[in-house]
């Protein structure tokens, strides 16, 4: 991903933050994102021009679609339920960090906060993997091995049997 859009990946994330994290660190989070967009609104925006712009040379459009997509894959991926806490709370921490940063810097520093911002997610999915592997080691040490199952016997009819005849010609 190149540098423009990682910049608006990140004013994307701030934007995540303040309309999904609720709780502690609520308040700070969007006084800091208000911030942001009064500080450096004038860089986020041209960026975002840019991001449209090559988004629209390489879709051969306009650029606003590709970018929509973007934005809601975006999104979807930030909001996850599972690591929202541990997001929410990098978020506003890096919030603070980027609404006090002199705009020169803002580029500069994106790629590094938007690695920081994905780490909750790396967090959790690492540990969901290891919690797979150990549930399968557990299951082979611990867990009753099922009953070995021969081919059943073949079924015979129980009670009385009736066979019904069609008159001719009724086919």
């Amino acid at each position: 991903m190149n540098l423009s859009r990682k910049i608006i990946v990140a004013g994307l994330l701030a934007s995540v933050a303040a309309i999904g994290c609720r709780g502690l660190e609520e308040t700070t989070l969007i006084s800091a994102y208000n911030n942001i967009i009064k500080t450096h609104g004038k860089v986020i925006k041209s960026t975002e021009k840019s991001v449209i712009s090559q988004l629209g040379k390489e879709n051969k459009n306009n650029g606003i679609a590709p970018r929509d997509r973007l934005s809601t894959q975006l999104f979807n991926y930030f909001a996850q339920p599972p690591a929202q806490r541990g997001f929410c709370a990098r978020a506003n921490e890096i919030a603070q960090v980027v609404s006090s940063t002199p705009t020169a810097q803002l580029v500069e520093q994106a790629p590094a906060h938007l690695a920081r911002l994905d780490e909750p997610f790396n967090e959790f999915y690492q540990a969901y993997a290891q919690y797979q592997v150990d549930a399968v080691a557990w299951d082979a040490k611990y867990a009753p091995r099922p009953a070995i199952m021969n081919t059943p016997a073949p079924v015979s009819p129980v009670g009385p049997t009736a066979s019904v005849t069609v008159p001719p010609g009724n086919h």
